[in-house]
């Protein structure tokens, strides 16, 4: 009856034993599969933080070309008032030489 007993405790201690290698084994499983997981977002920041980056750096070049652009801009703006000057005062020359020619002789006058 005591090696009986004996037996059945060791059953007893064997199945404990395969249900604790059987939540080892699932905690394993779990493990890997948390490891993957971890991985796998690992790449994905990684490859987000790359595109971050790029994304700045296109930003960056597109403000230093809105820059020149701006710079540019207030360039032609200056070439522009300085053109429309220039062409009042041609305008206004224009208009004087007129008059002169006007008031000082009639045959000119009907040439004009």
């Amino acid at each position: 009856a005591e090696y009986v007993n004996y037996l059945q405790s060791q059953i007893v201690d064997s199945e404990k034993e395969i249900e604790t290698l059987k939540y080892n084994q699932v905690n394993s499983k779990i493990d890997n599969q948390v490891d993957e997981e971890i991985n796998r977002l690992q790449t994905l920041i990684s490859s987000y933080e790359t595109k971050i980056k790029q994304g700045e750096s296109y930003l960056t070049s597109l403000q230093s070309q809105n820059n020149e652009a701006g710079i540019e801009i207030v360039k032609l703006n200056e070439r522009i008032n300085a053109l429309d000057k220039q062409i009042n005062n041609l305008t206004n020359e224009n208009e004087n030489l007129k008059q002169d020619v006007n008031t000082s002789d009639p045959l000119l006058e009907a040439e004009v």
